[in-house]
């Protein structure tokens, strides 16, 4: 990812470096951390007391899916600011493979929550975070991270159908499918999960202008990663897009109001170009859909990009991966920014 501006000098850097770093506290460490916030209103199974969605009006509900490591807080976060309040989408439905899992098992296992979750799980949002606007332009939501066996759960899967069903009558609840390069994605998880492993302070986001947090990260910056190889390669990057595939196939087919964009095309541009942005803002009717630069969007950022390293720098057996990758349609991973 693109760095964001680094802190400069004078009382205004500083006090947006201050800004940054408050507001990064905000973010949670997992889904569990979004349950002290979000209160639970499922006394019954429809949604008819959910007036605040129904009736339209004020900021558009929004969920953003996206795998772990794909650019998803920085996003949403620049999301929201150029759209009217700036505010935080949870990984409700679980910030891990096994935290998913029970997510859904749990939503099953409770009588008092139908197929309707996802329109009560905005409602609570809309009402009780204090952080969203009310009756202002804006949006709010949160994140689902579409791990497939989760995914393919009988709650999400009608859950979908119920929001398809819900949009033809009803103000549509847009969604917004991110995608990054598979092969940078793992590299970022293995990264994030070393760094972990060998300090559990290190957070998994550095606010702009944190400079002790930028340094911690720097310090794994010349660990390399080791990749598959080989059949278990190629296995697991069929797999990667096969779930991709699926996930827009399937949204698709229940109607669901989505557009798919991806962390190159958002934060990989040389050139001053923001057409992938005004895309989004387009698609959501709100926010700086003409005239966007690239400066303009890098202004909002705060959080800051902690890996700069290339993939042949960054990948410790990069000449094997190479030649496994070699004239297959998954060469282009390796070398496109």
């Amino acid at each position: 990812m693109m760095a964001a501006p680094g802190g400069g000098q004078g009382r205004q850097h500083h006090a947006k470096d201050l800004e940054s770093k408050q507001y990064l506290q905000t973010f949670p460490k997992d889904d569990e951390d979004s349950k002290q916030i979000l209160q639970e209103q499922d006394e019954n199974n429809n949604s008819s007391w959910c007036a605040e969605l129904t009736t339209g009006g004020g900021p558009l509900p929004v969920i953003l899916m996206a795998l772990g490591r794909s650019g998803s807080s920085v996003t949403w976060d620049t999301m929201s600011a150029l759209t009217g309040a700036r505010n935080v989408a949870y990984e409700i439905t679980g910030g891990t493979f096994p935290k998913s899992v029970k997510y859904f098992s749990d939503l099953e296992q409770n009588p008092a929550i139908g197929y309707d979750w996802i329109i009560k799980r905005l409602c609570e949002i809309k009402r009780f975070r204090e952080d969203v606007p009310k009756d202002k332009e804006g949006i709010y939501g949160f994140q689902w991270k579409p791990y497939m066996a989760s995914f393919n759960h009988d709650y999400a899967v009608e859950g979908l159908r119920y929001v398809g069903k819900y949009c033809r009558d009803h103000p549509p609840i847009r969604f917004i499918y991110l995608t990054r390069n598979p092969i940078d994605r793992r590299i970022s998880n293995k990264r994030h999960d070393n760094s972990i492993h060998r300090n559990k302070n290190i957070s998994a986001h550095c606010a702009v202008g944190d400079d002790a947090c930028i340094q911690m990260h720097s310090e794994f910056e010349n660990n390399a990663i080791q990749m598959p190889t080989g059949g278990d390669l190629l296995k697991w990057l069929r797999a990667a897009k096969s779930a991709e595939r699926r996930i827009i196939f399937r949204l698709f087919k229940l109607n669901i109001p989505f557009l798919h964009v991806t962390y190159e095309k958002l934060y990989h541009q040389a050139s001053n170009d923001a057409s992938e942005w005004m895309r989004i803002f387009r698609f959501l009717g709100i926010g700086p859909s003409d005239n966007l630069t690239m400066e303009d969007v890098r202004k909002t950022f705060r959080i800051v990009s902690t890996h700069k390293r290339r993939r042949n720098e960054t990948i410790a057996n990069f000449e094997d991966v190479k030649k496994t990758l070699s004239g297959t349609e998954f060469e282009h991973l390796l070398y496109e920014d």
